[in-house]
């Protein structure tokens, strides 16, 4: 189990960012992959769904290589869109899905792991981020912080 000191490292990580190269990197293939998702959005079922994920993708790249207020309104808007993603997939689950999928189909644990592995960290970023408004989130302090014990 990772230690507080190892949440602050890696808190103090993420709120560094990835180097340019990497982000670079990312932001173009984001990009690249908006462009295939207009493209091929005409052959999908429904159609409008392509567009919402190259709108995605666009901020997902835009979140890469920008910085400050702008990047975190991008990453708040994907953030609060796979939140209300994981949210309608485990509400449809539990209206009208089957506990346990044999096939690793749709079912009420999938839509439960998408919550809380996809949509509750997406929650958490939105949050903290409040779409750019306001000063930057506060990375984690020894004063808030409880003890460590073994």
């Amino acid at each position: 189990m990772p230690t507080l000191g190892q949440s602050r490292e890696a808190e103090a990580a993420i709120e560094r960012g990835l180097g340019p190269v990497a982000r670079g990197l990312i932001g173009l293939t984001a990009m690249l992959a908006s462009g295939l998702f207009c493209l091929s959005s005409s052959a999908m079922s429904p159609a409008w769904s392509g567009y919402v994920m190259a709108g995605l993708t666009v901020c997902l790249g835009l979140a890469c290589v920008t910085r400050g207020r702008f990047r975190r309104f991008v990453g708040s808007v994907v953030g609060a869109t796979v939140f209300a993603a994981s949210l309608v997939y485990l509400a449809s689950q539990f209206a009208h899905g089957e506990f346990v999928d044999d096939r690793d189909g749709p079912s009420m644990v999938s839509a439960g792991f998408f919550f809380g592995v996809f949509g509750l960290p997406a929650l958490r970023f939105v949050l903290r981020n409040r779409f750019g408004w306001g000063p930057p989130p506060e990375p984690l302090t020894d004063e808030a912080a409880p003890p460590e014990t073994f």
